[in-house]
């Protein structure tokens, strides 16, 4: 009994285990190909990084410039952001990012139809690559914007209610 009990068990877990599904690729990373181009090296701590630039053109929609982050002699990107995305002929979305001591400091603009915002992520160096320390986001005042960028929506007050 107890050795049935015990090979029941393990086809349970066995059977559990393989009918979950395999997870895909994690958000956020993708290869770097032969088209991104290295635009700086930086170390955090022991390990060295690169940061490569990679664009991408829609049907006619607009340019998606971003910055892929990658361990050194690796081919996976740790984590990717903008550095600038045209919509239409308006920027979207804008990036940046700057080494300060051991910190890596990435800033991304937002501008949508809702609003425009500023987040501003801090990372450090962990045991399996990088690790987001802290995070602020900030509103961007879209009243001294330049035209070049997506302004938000207007809100439309309904007419008044008739008696």
């Amino acid at each position: 009994m107890k050795i049935l009990f015990t090979i029941l068990f393990f086809l349970f877990i066995s059977t559990a285990t393989l009918a979950q599904e395999k997870p895909d690729a994690v958000v956020g990373q993708s290869e770097v190909t032969k088209k991104d181009k290295l635009v700086e090296s930086f170390t955090l701590g022991k390990k060295k990084f690169n940061i490569y630039l990679s664009e991408k053109i829609s049907d006619g929609d607009g340019t998606y410039q971003l910055y892929k982050i990658v361990e050194n002699k690796s081919y996976l990107s740790e984590f990717e952001f903008p550095k600038q995305t045209i919509r239409k002929g308006k920027i979207t979305a804008e990036g940046s990012y700057k080494i300060v001591n051991n910190t890596l400091v990435v800033t991304n603009d937002s501008y949508d139809y809702i609003g425009a915002y500023r987040i501003t992520e801090v990372y450090v160096l962990a045991k399996y690559g990088l690790k987001m320390t802290s995070d602020k986001m900030v509103a961007i005042d879209t009243d001294k914007l330049p035209d070049t960028y997506q302004k938000p929506a207007e809100m439309k007050q309904p007419f008044p209610a008739k008696n």
